[in-house]
């Protein structure tokens, strides 16, 4: 059952995000709201990355809208650090909601492949980011 409350949480947010009309915000109405900032444009573009990507906006999106708006260097920046900043609170939210019930539930399944992520966690990552679908649901 708490598994199945996870992935409905999970799934809802997406739902949110689409239903809500965030993934249809184009490119130009994204860069003109975070300009509009100015010198606290990057942190509003982080908040911005971290709210829509949580609800189910694709990072690539985020990361396209973010090099338009801040240009080449300084938009890699601000979009690597709104990258990380988004992965370690998602992490968090996905640990706190359900972390330790999901290890209770998968405790022998998981207990395998842990040795595997530990000895070889690099391309263990790798490959997750190879797995098609929306990065962060599957990050949580």
């Amino acid at each position: 059952m708490r598994l199945a409350g996870l992935v409905a949480l999970i799934a809802a947010l997406a739902i949110a995000g689409y239903a809500s009309g965030a993934a249809a915000i184009t490119g130009d109405e994204l860069r003109e709201w975070v300009q509009g900032f100015s010198r606290l444009a990057p942190l509003a573009f982080i908040g911005l990355f971290l709210a829509l990507n949580t609800l189910g906006l694709p990072a690539p999106v985020l990361a396209t809208v973010g090099g338009a708006a801040f240009g080449v260097f300084e938009g890699a920046v601000v979009t690597l650090l709104a990258m990380w900043v988004t992965a370690c609170i998602q992490f968090l939210l996905a640990r706190r909601l359900g972390g330790e019930r999901l290890r209770q539930q998968l405790g022998t399944q998981l207990g395998r492949t842990a040795p595997l992520l530990e000895r070889r966690g690099a391309p263990a990552v790798a490959g997750g980011r190879l797995l098609p679908g929306p990065f962060s649901e599957l990050n949580m």
